[in-house]
């Protein structure tokens, strides 16, 4: 008998469920982290980052649905806020360690995020721009996380946009 040379991770998922939709924790082992999320149309989440050393890059993708997603280097003077609309087709984007990072459902969504570094509640920081969706997307409505309704405000630029 031939022995397979792979090994099954039986680790169960871990939901966090609201009104907004559920993430799920599939895989969490040291600093590699494998998360889903489920967003209804008109759900912002974000903006989050998480300070040295727990800093946290992400590779993310949309599985079904749209988004408008935004990062923003929160430690920089310029403070400039970048956006872009991202589907299905879009693939995968990096999102380094140094950026604070959100989306908005504008669909109902579902989103990965493969992490490179352990979630650190004590190391994340918060910011709101839903100033900003308002003033620069017509977006007066988002709904929001407890947390993320309670974030200090984040004064930020529009960065302009590519071509």
């Amino acid at each position: 008998m031939t022995t397979i040379p792979l090994v099954w991770l039986n680790q169960t998922a871990t939901r966090f469920a609201d009104a907004r939709g559920h993430l799920d924790v599939l895989y969490e082992h040291g600093d590699v982290v494998l998360k889903r999320s489920f967003s209804h149309a008109g759900v912002f989440r974000g903006m989050h980052w998480q300070r040295p050393p727990h800093a946290q890059s992400k590779l993310i993708r949309v599985v079904s649905g749209r988004i408008l997603d935004f990062v923003v280097d929160p430690q920089s003077d310029a403070r400039q806020l970048f956006h872009r609309e991202l589907g299905p087709d879009d693939g995968w984007v990096l999102v380094a360690a140094e950026l604070a990072h959100g989306f908005y459902a504008m669909q109902d969504t579902e989103f990965e995020y493969l992490c490179h570094g352990a979630y650190a509640e004590s190391a994340e920081h918060s910011y709101s721009i839903l100033h900003h969706l308002a003033e620069h997307h017509g977006i007066h409505d988002a709904t929001v996380s407890s947390k993320d309704a309670a974030a200090a405000p984040l004064a930020v630029t529009a960065a302009p946009q590519p071509d």
